[in-house]
């Protein structure tokens, strides 16, 4: 839980960011963009992530599934982790 709490203003701080112009410029810098659209809306939005983010992401995710194998009945939240 730790680290998503630091992850969060990164997180916000990629989403706040422009979007790199040029396809080119961005697979240079490790940015990833895509466009989607959110229910309710037709008007899609580009969510830009860095390599660094997304490893991250992948890092807690394996993390918390690591704690679920574990510890099988209890949640991984209860510790404040």
């Amino acid at each position: 839980m730790t680290r998503l709490l630091l992850l969060a203003p990164l997180l916000l701080a990629a989403c706040a960011a422009t979007a790199p112009n040029d396809n080119k410029q961005a697979q240079e810098e490790g940015v990833t963009c895509r466009r989607e659209t959110q229910v309710g809306t037709s008007i899609p939005k580009s969510h830009c992530r860095s390599n660094a983010q997304k490893a991250a992401d992948r890092a807690a995710v394996d993390d918390m599934s690591q704690a679920i194998r574990n510890h099988p009945g209890q949640s991984p939240m209860a510790n404040g982790k």
